[in-house]
């Protein structure tokens, strides 16, 4: 438990911070200490939360019209496959998302630019990937994240809008797979992390605090993989 609760820490720490991360960042730990079952619910529901707690003071900054485009074929996409894809054994869910997380933060760290991304068809694209990504390993950002960069969002923009996104796309999971057992001890992580990640802003800039999150992500998801294996 200790594990899982330095885990969601340094991921609120990172949504915080970046507006991505927290399952980038806890993802691997919390898979490798509850189990892939329990460890993506219990991701997934605190993503949740802190996408909520993050909008309410950044709210005024959302795309809704370019958000629909991902959300729609998201939504569709998790409704149909989020229960099928639960059930992938325990060992080849844990190396999935580890290898997800390690390709989505690799890409992110080298500034992957691909033009036809930022457009509707990119959109759907997205929306769809992100959906089967967070179905798997609770790990729906980094595809809106490369969307975003290529439609060339503003950073405000970005922030509220992949909030607005993970939100939706993480109670459509939910309505499918049910809600964890979830320890009042990580909640209390969550809130310390989420408060330390405002205050951390204030004194580090978003691209050396989004380096940091995507560093973290790395080692956690080769670290589940090595497990897993």
């Amino acid at each position: 438990m200790t594990l899982a609760i330095i885990a969601v820490l340094l991921g609120a720490v990172a949504q915080a911070t970046s507006g991505l991360g927290f399952a980038l960042v806890s993802g691997p730990l919390l898979f490798a200490t509850l189990g892939p079952a329990e460890g993506l619910l219990t991701v997934v529901t605190l993503s949740s939360v802190l996408n909520a707690v993050i909008l309410i003071r950044e709210h005024r900054a959302i795309r809704y019209a370019d958000c629909a485009l991902v959300l729609v074929p998201a939504v569709v996409t998790t409704l149909l496959l989020a229960r099928r894809l639960g059930r992938v054994d325990a060992d080849s869910s844990s190396i999935v998302a580890g290898t997800l997380t390690v390709v989505a933060a690799v890409l992110l760290l080298r500034g992957l630019r691909i033009p036809a991304l930022g457009g509707r068809f990119g959109a759907a694209g997205t929306g769809v990937v992100s959906a089967v990504m967070n179905s798997l390993a609770g790990i729906g950002g980094p595809p809106v994240a490369l969307y975003t960069a290529n439609a060339n969002w503003s950073a405000a923009a970005t922030r509220a809008s992949m909030q607005a996104i993970f939100l939706v796309l993480n109670v459509a999971l939910l309505s499918q797979r049910g809600l964890p057992n979830l320890s009042p001890a990580l909640l209390a992580a969550m809130a310390v992390g989420y408060a330390a990640g405002v205050l951390i802003t204030r004194r580090l800039s978003e691209s050396a605090a989004r380096r940091a999150t995507l560093l973290f992500a790395v080692f956690g998801g080769v670290a589940l993989v090595v497990r897993s294996v």
